[in-house]
């Protein structure tokens, strides 16, 4: 889902769920969250976004996380 507040500012959550079918198990479900912000002033762009995932690949237990900081300057 992403919204956009005006013409400087969006704003977006993401949400994925994805099984996987294990043959000698019970089934693992993988988990992604994340949500992201943009402002736009010109051609200058300030960005950040948070993801987090539980059970990546499938593996139950293995859980990561990522955030991200980037300004972007276009001429």
């Amino acid at each position: 889902v992403s919204f956009s507040v005006n013409e400087n500012l969006a704003l977006s959550l993401n949400v994925v769920d994805n099984t996987y079918a294990k043959v000698s198990a019970s089934d693992v479900t993988e988990e992604t969250n994340g949500v992201g912000a943009s402002y736009t002033m010109g051609s200058a762009s300030i960005r950040a976004v948070a993801n987090s995932t539980d059970n990546v690949g499938g593996v139950t237990g293995h859980n990561e996380e990522a955030m991200e900081i980037s300004l972007m300057l276009a001429f």
